[in-house]
């Protein structure tokens, strides 16, 4: 919503639309506009609800809580407009701290309910309003206590959202470590098996190795006698086949295509397999443009490459999906853990015929902080490089089965 009205009203920002792509990628800024126009215009309230009842200001509160944790390690730096190795110069307000304390408890993450009302309690210079967040604060102590006394025997995997020690009510109040922290250093140092949930944390700021480059020139062909492609295989697992074609298009093809996202984009959808019906969801908060017919033909020479590649000839005009250009267009922008298939029943014979043999996706530009495609169950994330291409098998070439293994999320 946030970049909607920004592009709407570009005369509203200081300096002009010039302006508009520095804003767009902050998300501090995403975050204030979306509570300046929940809280500012009632009729917002209406049009931007939908049928299941999200509303777009508590999701920009939870996916920017996201962005604080993986991130932002102390919670007063993050206030303070710091992000990894950025600062923004854009502190939070008490309203916009007490937004994400309750979007925080909404979901059940105490820990960062209560480090926010934390900061609220020092933000505040009114001594009855001061008064009121305390109690709050105090109330959701307690709460976090007793669920932390209810969980105390259980495994950490099992009390994410708390912290690692009971909080006392001490004044100034020091908080211990939250139990995410525990067990992301635990899934980095191989304690932990498949999680994707926890994983995910880990992945998202890992620093992968290369695993195998090399240039294709093996192939029947001729492009890549001529011109060898220069692959990257990033998972040794055979079914989901997951490579990088790095410099896969051009500046000029990558210009054409940006071009193309000065039309109308709209909120992305998601599919229902059970019911074959596309919704909105906070799922997936991209937004996107289908690519017009006519460019199905503009990037045939790469389709060639690819079905050459992996040795498929179904990249043509009527054997692909619909093509879509998608933008993230925040920090905290994302689409959830995810098939690009039905999974629903894995035991089945044959696919269904509109099934995603495999997917390629191009990357139109850098992306300096987060953007992984992250693959939890391959161990790999994929950092966007300009003009590159992923591509990996959503279903096995030998018996037409689900790679269950493809499952993936693009963060933030």
């Amino acid at each position: 919503m946030s970049f909607w009205y920004l592009d709407e009203y570009p005369t509203t920002l200081e300096g002009g639309s010039e302006k508009i792509q520095e804003f767009k990628e902050n998300p501090f800024y995403s975050f204030k506009l979306l509570v300046r126009i929940g809280n500012s215009l009632a009729a917002a309230n209406v049009t931007c609800r939908s049928e299941d009842g999200w509303f777009p200001q508590w999701t920009d509160s939870f996916h920017i809580n996201v962005c604080r944790r993986r991130y932002a390690e102390i919670a007063d730096d993050f206030a303070a407009g710091k992000l990894a190795e950025y600062n923004f110069n854009l502190p939070l307000s008490l309203d916009e701290t007490l937004i994400l304390a309750d979007a925080a408890r909404l979901v059940e993450r105490f820990d960062v309910n209560i480090e926010f009302l934390s900061l609220a309690v020092k933000k505040t210079g009114s001594s009855d309003l001061k008064a009121e967040i305390e109690r709050t604060l105090a109330d959701s102590i307690d709460d976090h206590n007793k669920l932390w006394m209810e969980l105390a025997n259980e495994e950490d995997i099992d009390r994410i959202g708390l912290f690692a020690e009971i909080v006392t009510h001490v004044e100034p109040l020091e908080l211990p470590p939250a139990i995410i922290h525990r067990v992301r250093q635990s899934a980095a140092d191989g304690f932990l098996d498949k999680y994707p949930e926890l994983n995910m944390y880990n992945l998202c700021t890992a620093e992968l190795s290369k695993l195998k480059c090399w240039y294709e020139t093996s192939q029947t062909h001729p492009y890549f006698i001529i011109s060898p492609l220069k692959i990257e295989q990033i998972s040794t697992n055979r079914r989901a086949n997951a490579r990088i074609i790095h410099g896969a298009i051009g500046e000029k093809r990558i210009a054409t295509l940006l071009d193309v996202t000065k039309g109308e984009m709209k909120q992305a959808n998601i599919k229902d397999f059970d019911t074959n019906v596309d919704s909105v969801s906070p799922k997936r908060t991209s937004i996107q443009i289908k690519l017009p017919d006519e460019y199905s033909d503009f990037l045939r020479p790469l389709y060639e490459e690819v079905g050459a590649l992996l040795d498929h000839n179904f990249l043509t005009k009527w054997m692909s999906g619909d093509l879509y250009i998608s933008e993230y267009c925040y920090l905290g922008a994302h689409f959830d853990l995810h098939y690009d298939i039905d999974v629903g029943d894995s035991t089945k014979d044959t696919p269904s015929s509109y099934e995603r043999l495999a997917t390629l996706m191009i990357y139109l530009t850098d992306v300096p902080l987060g953007g992984k495609t992250v693959f939890p169950d391959l161990g790999v994330a994929v950092q966007p490089s300009r003009g590159a291409a992923l591509i990996w098998n959503n279903l096995s070439k030998q018996d037409g089965s689900p790679v269950m293994e493809s499952i993936h999320e693009l963060s933030d």
